[in-house]
């Protein structure tokens, strides 16, 4: 069955026909109600409830507010929200409460959202999380069931991931587009924060809200905010869509394969022009990832030293008994294997050897990006490690989209791929293909406690 979609909810409250407290109560029930055990980091009762009295205020009173206004949102561990703990699913950062928000919160809250919980994640966006058990769906997912819309980061895909996964709607924005002040840092020339929700309009609303030009961040680079447009269009004509054979040909025989070409199938219904294209370096994609992550990891996260947050004080008599301590206890094992990685490769002897090797496929990257839009307007994609990356280090923006499902309650997804700071231009494709298929009313269902139990 469909949930409402986050715009007629907040439009719903708009005309007093549902109000902003009951919304909200409505979602911290359901937190109560399911097997939220690890999913979730913080619950912001009693925060949120008084931003929902002075939204319900602001509305009684016939302020005009944004067209997602009332709507409460679960956020990311490492997004910060200013006296909310924000630990970034780490041991190291444990009692971190920032004094600020992210500029994304801070324009969220300005526009009447509600940040009402903040969920689970890897540690530091790369590492196994300590809290959240392995069997446990996706927390972003998650916390998807329960919100109408959910903010997290996309560093290598994990937006898109989550996303297609769980047949949601997530939008991962041109480097640039949006802020990354307040967002705990992993990969700083990747990262950048996202919406996810049960459809296109409100995700594109929301990507309206936090984005645009901030003082605070050298590298935001946009000046104006994206503007969202309600679009009821049917068409595409003439919109030219790459299809990489060396991507889908692998998929041909299997069950993503036929998703896709159906969905490219509607495209083509609605006006696109679909073409073959290729996508070389693919066998590339991963390993560049991986050097440049490690070696951006590993200097982001060599300034937590124990001195004021994690664990080893209590046990150390020497400055160096300190760092030791904890960053021994307070990073896991996956985040220590990143650091020790990335350490070697910035090493003066190993630099040109790797990590210059890995900027130069980064280039090369951006360069075939920029040559294959000289022939289509869009690319179509799969979901997956190896298919969501290259966006990231182009830094090219990204529209997944749930294309289907089978009984067994697998959900399968593509997304567009556009020029940097195209988003306009996906979100357009995005709307005429939701406005034309049923995929998106089907999405994640919260775990019952039930299942929990068992």
């Amino acid at each position: 069955m469909m949930k409402p979609r986050g715009l007629d909810l907040s439009a719903a409250m708009a005309a007093k026909k549902l109000g902003v407290q009951e919304l909200l109560e409505s979602s911290l029930t359901a937190i109560d109600t399911t097997s939220s055990q690890g999913v979730f980091t913080g619950v912001l009762k009693e925060r949120a409830l008084q931003k929902a009295e002075e939204i319900q205020g602001r509305i009684n009173r016939g302020e005009a507010l944004s067209p997602l206004a009332g709507l409460p949102v679960a956020i990311q561990d490492n997004i910060f929200v200013a006296g909310v703990e924000a630990a970034c699913a780490s041991a190291i950062l444990k009692g971190h409460t920032p004094i600020f928000s992210a500029t994304a919160v801070e324009r969220l809250e300005a526009a009447g959202l509600i940040v009402a919980a903040t969920y689970n994640m890897k540690e530091f966006g790369m590492g196994s999380s300590p809290s959240a058990p392995q069997a446990l769906p996706d927390p972003a997912a998650q916390a998807a069931a329960i919100f109408p819309l959910v903010l997290g980061s996309d560093t290598g895909g994990e937006i898109r991931r989550s996303c297609g996964a769980q047949g949601l709607t997530g939008i991962k924005p041109s480097y640039g587009l949006v802020s990354r002040h307040g967002l705990g840092a992993y990969g700083s020339s990747l990262d950048q924060i996202g919406p996810m929700g049960r459809n296109i309009d409100d995700t594109a609303a929301l990507l309206s809200i936090i984005s645009g030009m901030d003082g605070k961040d050298d590298t935001c680079i946009q000046e104006k905010p994206l503007g969202y447009r309600s679009n009821q269009a049917v068409t595409l004509e003439n919109l030219r869509i790459g299809l990489p054979r060396n991507y889908i040909d692998k998929l041909k025989d299997q069950e993503t394969g036929s998703f896709i070409f159906g969905a490219a199938r509607e495209l083509e219904r609605a006006g696109a022009k679909i073409g073959e294209c290729d996508l070389p370096l693919s066998e590339f994609v991963i390993a560049a990832h991986t050097i440049i992550t490690a070696a951006e990891g590993s200097t982001n996260l060599s300034r937590f030293d124990g001195l004021k947050y994690g664990p080893g004080r209590a046990g150390s008599e020497t400055l160096m008994d300190l760092y030791r301590l904890s960053r021994s206890e307070g990073f896991g094992y996956e985040v220590k294997k990143k650091i020790l990685l990335g350490s070697f490769l910035l090493l003066s002897e190993n630099y040109d050897r790797y990590y210059r090797k890995a900027l130069k496929v980064r280039s090369l990257i951006i360069q075939t990006y920029a040559r294959l839009f000289e022939n289509f307007d869009l690319i179509m994609s799969p979901v997956g490690e190896v298919y969501d990356i290259p966006a990231n280090l182009a830094g090219l923006p990204s529209a997944v989209l749930p294309c289907g499902s089978t009984q067994r309650g697998q959900h399968y997804s593509f997304q567009f791929i556009g020029r940097a700071f195209s988003e306009d231009l996906i979100i357009q494709a995005a709307q005429v293909y939701q406005n034309r298929t049923k995929h998106h009313w089907t999405g994640p269902e919260a775990a019952s406690s039930e299942e929990k139990k068992g």
